[in-house]
This record gives structure tokens, C-alpha cells and sequence, in this order.
């Protein structure tokens, strides 16, 4: 007994962690390479600063300037710089409507955990917007929370949502129709960071963030959900 509530109190103190570091490894090892990216909501994470490894010609980022930003994020500053000859452009915009992005004009369009930070309207409108901007064969991968885990998170705060600026966290089978409704080909789907025992029980066991793997084909037991998905 001391020894499952010793995993629980270090998962409950780590589990952030934990998230990041498979987050890490999902831009590393999932998310394929490109030439012109487009990088949305990228303020609080950009790509180029998760450990995207591939050398890339121009990227993007699309943010709320700081002052329109909830207050958890306004002090993130984010600069244009030049990573080993690729050149970060910062873009204070609406990430949901892309009106100065040229269509067909983009290789590889990003959003990590992003999505839910809009309404479901503004999400689908999103989404169909990064289908508009996409080169055909182009790739657009996201990340977000999966709803069926994180509302159950959720709830031992008595809270709908793990995040306050949350306005939806999607089931998978929610997203998969949203970006299939948006035209794309959904290449890849992968679970992050496993909650076998959460999944199976119907409770929420923090012990998961530590003893689940960081990827896994259990889309709708695991914490997050990424896909790859394709313009054809």
C-alpha cells in the first residue's frame, strides 16, 4: 500500500513532465518533414523550440498577440530568429482565419494543442482553413487533449475541463469526423501518453502518467491524441 501511494504522489507531482516529455518525443519521431510550415497557436510552444528535427526553409507561427492572450500565456514572448538557415516569421493573427496565407502555399500546417482552445465552429473552421492553405499532398498534424480521458481528469477537481481556457476537448471519434469533414486524409493516428489502468477502470489513476507508454495505437485510452493527416 505505501508503495502504490508512493507511485501515485510522484506520478500526481510528475505527471506534467511526463506529458511533456512524450509530447517531445511525438514532434521528434512523428511529425515528417517540410520546407514552408505554418505553425498555429505556436506562442507557448513553438515547433522549432519542441525538437522538431528537420531543417526547414520558412516557418510561420500564428498567435493572438500577448494582450489578447488568457493571462497564463501573456507573458510568452516569441521573436522571428534564424534556425540553421530557416527563418521564423511571428504573425499576430487569428490562427482560425487565415485570410493573408495564400492558398496551396504551405507544406506542412502544425497545431499543438491548439484546437481546443476555440469553440468547435472556430476549430472546424480552422481546420478547414489549414486544408485551404495546404499544397495537395501537404500535411497537416495536430495534437490535442482526448475529451473520454481528460474530462475524467477533469472531474476529480470538479471541473468540465483540464484547462480553464478549454473550450472543448474532443473525443476521438468527434476529431476524426471534424477533420475528415475538412477533406483530409487521416495518414496517422496515435495515442500519447497511455492510461491503461484510467481506460479500463472508468476512474483516473495518475500512477498511468508514469507506467503507460508515451505512444500508443489505444487512441481513446490514452491522455492526448495525434494525427498526421493528408491534403489529397
Amino acid at each position: 500500500m505505501e508503495g502504490t501511494m508512493g507511485l501515485a504522489e510522484t506520478a500526481f507531482a510528475r505527471h506534467l513532465d511526463a506529458i511533456h516529455e512524450a509530447r517531445l518525443m511525438m514532434v521528434s519521431d512523428l511529425i515528417p518533414a517540410a520546407d514552408v510550415i505554418l505553425d498555429l497557436g505556436g506562442a507557448n510552444a513553438p515547433l522549432h523550440r519542441m525538437g522538431y528535427p528537420h531543417p526547414f526553409k520558412e516557418m510561420t507561427l500564428v498567435d493572438l498577440p500577448p494582450d489578447s492572450r488568457h493571462e497564463m500565456y501573456a507573458q510568452i514572448e516569441v521573436s522571428e530568429e534564424t534556425i540553421n538557415g530557416g527563418q521564423v516569421r511571428v504573425l499576430y493573427s487569428d490562427m482560425t482565419q487565415l485570410p493573408m496565407i495564400a492558398s496551396g502555399s504551405i507544406d506542412l500546417v502544425w497545431s499543438g494543442e491548439s484546437l481546443e482552445h476555440v469553440p468547435e465552429a472556430a476549430g472546424r473552421r480552422m481546420c478547414e482553413e489549414a486544408f485551404r492553405v495546404l499544397k495537395p499532398g501537404g500535411w497537416f498534424c495536430l495534437d490535442t487533449p482526448n475529451g473520454l480521458i481528460t474530462r475524467r481528469h477533469a472531474a476529480t477537481a470538479n471541473l468540465t475541463h483540464i484547462h480553464p481556457e478549454h473550450f472543448i476537448e474532443y473525443a476521438p471519434h468527434h476529431l476524426r469526423a471534424v477533420l475528415s469533414s475538412a477533406g483530409f486524409d487521416i495518414v496517422v493516428q496515435q495515442g500519447i501518453r497511455h492510461m491503461p489502468r484510467t481506460r479500463k477502470s472508468g476512474g483516473f489513476y495518475y500512477e498511468d502518467f508514469l507506467t503507460g507508454a508515451a505512444f500508443s495505437d489505444d487512441l481513446e485510452g490514452s491522455y492526448l491524441q495525434f494525427y498526421a493527416c493528408r491534403k489529397p
